[in-house]
């Protein structure tokens, strides 16, 4: 009885201690995985066809029959990119592995993480990149973190994203499609996926994307430990012609430069602030705070989303959304950061989902809720006791280089004090060069305003000195050759040449050396 007991025991021993060594093991392979040790990236490195580890795919079209000549130019025209080298190159194709950044060697521990729900809205896609979109994330995300995708058919026409795409997506886990029988616009599109996720954070992507080797984990860790941000991957490219992946240049010592929106509600790119990015504990891995997002993939805690108000359906294509999501979680919640050991790729092309005039009209929904009154949105603000809008300026200019016209040193019409010309201002119409036209005192493009960082602004426009000290106006770009100063003696003196603004002819100006003639003295109203 006594060896029985033994022999028991011994078995009992073997089985707890294979149980160990299995479950160390497989946490050990997929539960920290790190940078450049993966063996998923090794598999990947190993594949060969076209468009492999994200090399470019060029084509011979001389080689194409009339017949396909046409096909190619119809699929070229119908997409906005080519969809013959798409079809060419694997659902599963391999990207390149220097993805990422120094700094990013941290392992991840995903069963501390939170599993996500990835939404998918599309229209009328091509086959191969919607499904490479699809497998790119199926191949490159921990089973565990992945709970579902579900993309969303906006009313598509195509045929085979019809019944043969419910048959190929059958054969694939917790992936699942949902229809709008008619096109219903893209940000429905987007909020009818994330309505109907079970999992505690959204992923909303474009269909036309492809995700790097562990771009989840660092996107759920900084939502982890800021529960109420709105975080986002780096964006890289993938030329719509040759399919060749793009790694963004984010060397933020050389091109700081962000996406943000001026007063017109356009979105732009604008330079950060030095002193914001030198403050970051590690300068290229950690997270960096936004002041807006391009919208083309956004990951949030799905409560905290819904409750601040989703996606405005109200909006019916893309453009405005990303400013409402930026504004809305800089106000109401932990903001937005960009986590530069994330990356996804991004197919850019034409504008889908055809805008119109819709786009206008989401900028105007943007400002009317934010400074004004759309009723059911002022309400979700008011609930989530939203701070104001002079909130988020005061963050975004610790951030970047973003003009608010506070604090002007002078504004108005700019009028020569030389006397036959007094009925003329300084104007740029042309918003190439400046002239000096009849004063219509209408503000519009005879309106200047001297800034508190020394520019002579019109809207988003600047007045700017070439390398050849030629004056002209370009888009503001807060950089040095575009400073001026206001003098006592009324002239206008560009700081770095030291020239000053001076009557040509009678229409036309230049810059001279400062003499103090009445040729280079100005009539603007001073505010300081």
């Amino acid at each position: 009885m006594k060896l029985i007991w033994n022999y028991c025991y011994i078995v009992f021993l073997v089985v707890i201690l294979s149980c160990l060594h299995n479950y160390f093991t497989w946490k050990e392979i997929v539960g920290n995985r790190r940078f450049g040790n993966d063996s998923n990236q090794r598999l990947q490195r190993m594949k060969v066809g076209p468009g492999e580890l994200g090399q470019a795919v060029f084509l011979d079209l001389s080689l194409f029959s009339n017949e396909e000549r046409r096909q190619y130019e119809k699929d070229q025209n119908k997409h906005g990119y080519n969809v013959f080298v798409s079809d060419l190159i694997s659902f599963h194709r391999s990207l390149p592995h220097n993805t990422v950044y120094n700094g990013c060697t941290k392992s991840y521990d995903i069963f501390k993480l939170p599993p996500v729900s990835v939404i998918i809205p599309f229209r009328d896609e091509s086959w191969s990149v919607l499904l490479r979109t699809v497998h790119s994330i199926l191949d490159r995300t921990p089973s565990y973190l992945l709970r579902e995708i579900i993309l969303v058919d906006d009313g598509s026409k195509k045929g085979e994203l019809k019944t043969k795409l419910d048959i190929y997506l059958s054969h694939l886990y917790n992936v699942r499609v949902i229809r709008n029988e008619e096109p219903k616009g893209l940000m429905v599109a987007r909020q009818r996926g994330i309505d109907q996720t079970i999992a505690d954070v959204i992923v909303v992507m474009d269909s036309h994307q492809e995700v790097a080797e562990v771009w989840l984990e660092p996107l759920l860790q900084q939502l982890k430990e800021k529960p109420r941000a709105l975080v986002v991957p780096v964006v890289d490219g993938i030329d719509k012609d040759t399919f060749q992946y793009k790694k963004t240049d984010l060397d933020l010592k050389k091109k700081p430069f962000t996406f943000s929106f001026d007063w017109r509600l356009m979105q732009t790119v604008m330079p950060f602030k030095s002193e914001y990015l030198l403050s970051r504990e590690n300068f290229e891995a950690s997270p960096i705070r936004l002041p807006s997002i391009q919208g083309n993939i956004i990951v949030a805690n799905k409560t905290i989303f819904q409750e601040l108000g989703g996606l405005d359906t109200g909006m019916h294509v893309w453009g405005g959304e990303q400013i409402e999501l930026a504004i809305k979680y800089i106000t109401c919640g932990d903001g937005i950061y960009m986590i530069p050991c994330s990356h996804v790729a991004h197919l850019y092309r034409p504008v889908p989902w055809h805008a119109g005039n819709t786009r206008i009209s989401n900028e105007y929904r943007v400002a009317e809720y934010t400074t004004g009154d759309v009723a059911e949105r002022k309400m979700i603000r008011k609930k989530n006791k939203c701070k104001p809008f002079t909130h988020y300026l005061e963050v975004v200019k610790e951030l970047i280089h973003f003009y608010v016209p506070d604090n002007l040193q002078a504004s108005g019409t700019i009028k020569p004090a030389l006397q036959n010309t007094s009925s003329f201002c300084l104007d740029a119409s042309s918003l190439s060069s400046v002239t000096l036209l009849a004063c219509h005192y209408q503000s519009g493009n005879q309106y200047w305003e001297l800034s508190a960082d020394f520019e002579i602004r019109h809207a988003v426009f600047c007045l700017a000195v070439d390398s050849a000290n030629h004056l002209l106006i370009k888009e503001c770009d807060f950089e040095k050759h575009s400073k001026w100063d206001y003098m006592s003696d009324n002239t206008i003196r560009h700081r770095i040449s030291k020239l000053c603004l001076t009557i040509i002819s009678e229409t036309k100006v230049n810059l001279q050396q400062c003499v103090g003639s009445v040729y280079q003295q100005w009539i603007w109203k001073r505010l300081k």
